[in-house]
């Protein structure tokens, strides 16, 4: 059995609820739970991929995990910081810990040249000792990412889109992190290009030694590029293990459904597991499994109870036919 990784990232009971707008005077205050009650164990050099439904809160739990926003109750735990940074150590965590957003033209200055942007952390976190050092690692992450010292003059419109993601991933990477969320990072671009951009992450994560927290709705991607994978459903996390495995036995009925829906061109034709019915309203959520309304197999149980995430022959799941308690 392989040797178990220490971990880089603690995730603990994370919660983000945001506050409904009310119509009337005295009305109840409702919230939105969009993130609810997740635990995570993200270990040192993998990629961990996080899919689910658009809405399912995936992005928020990564938004919160870099700390770009603020929990509602939970924790997060780092190497390094294991009590989360503080105020007087935000600058070195920023350095460490980077994020990829999905768009890459909205995330970068349309009015800076790709020197200025590749150079600027550089300047804020005081990393080389004069501009001709600093144009130096620059020039050197963009031969990292594939492009070559001429696009130092060029601004992101002038760009591919493909282009001006290599430009984003070579701009969280120039801080030389040990921790990267990558949110949607190839959504918007074609497949072929897609392809490029994966190659050229895990080409980075085996020459750097770096931990991806990878998160996508497209699951061809996310088992292409990750060593785990944790499903998501409405805010929580409902199966997390080896990629290999959930893909080949997923447990969870909804992660079976959502793998069913993979076209396989070698096997053929093949049954889907269809999700019936809307998704339920993350506002104030009930109790029960969240799932429970779509899921052909719920029982009682399953509508009264809210069951919780547990060991089952090396991955964890959150279902009471996979015995979950």
């Amino acid at each position: 059995m392989p040797e178990q990784k220490e971990n880089i990232v603690e995730i603990r009971d994370l919660r983000k609820y945001y506050k409904v707008k009310t119509e009337r005077l005295f009305e109840k205050t409702r919230w939105l739970h969009a993130v609810d009650g997740v635990d995570l164990d993200i270990r040192k050099g993998e990629t961990l991929g996080i899919v689910g439904e658009s809405g399912c809160g995936k992005s928020t739990l990564g938004h919160m995990v870099l700390r770009l926003r603020k929990p509602t109750a939970g924790t997060v735990s780092y190497e390094g910081f294991p009590k989360g940074p503080d105020r007087s150590q935000m600058k070195e965590f920023r350095e460490k810990f980077q994020i990829i957003f999905q768009d890459p033209y909205s995330s970068l200055n349309p009015k800076k040249r790709i020197g200025w942007l590749l150079q600027e952390p550089l300047v804020i976190h005081g990393i080389g000792k004069d501009a001709a050092e600093r144009r130096e690692l620059a020039v050197n992450m963009l031969r990292e990412v594939g492009m070559d010292e001429s696009y130092m003059e060029k601004f992101p419109r002038e760009l591919s889109g493909g282009q001006r993601q290599r430009i984003s991933i070579g701009i969280a990477m120039i801080m030389n992190p040990d921790f990267i969320v990558a949110d949607e990072p190839v959504s918007a671009l074609d497949v072929s290009v897609q392809a490029q951009i994966l190659n050229l992450m895990k080409e980075l994560q085996e020459k750097h030694g770096l931990t991806w927290m990878f998160i996508s709705h497209d699951l061809n991607v996310v088992h292409y590029i990750s060593d785990r994978i944790g499903v998501m459903y409405l805010g929580k996390i409902v199966e997390i293990g080896n990629v290999e495995e959930v893909y080949q036995d997923p447990k969870h009925p909804y992660t079976k459904a959502l793998l069913s829906s993979i076209p396989d061109l070698d096997a053929g034709p093949k049954e889907h597991e269809i999700i019936e019915g809307d998704v339920p309203s993350a506002v104030d959520p009930g109790p029960g499994c969240a799932f429970a309304s779509r899921c052909k197999y719920a029982t009682e149980r399953c509508r009264k109870e809210t069951p919780v995430l547990k060991d089952i022959g090396g991955r964890k799941v959150s279902c009471f036919l996979c015995g979950s308690e």
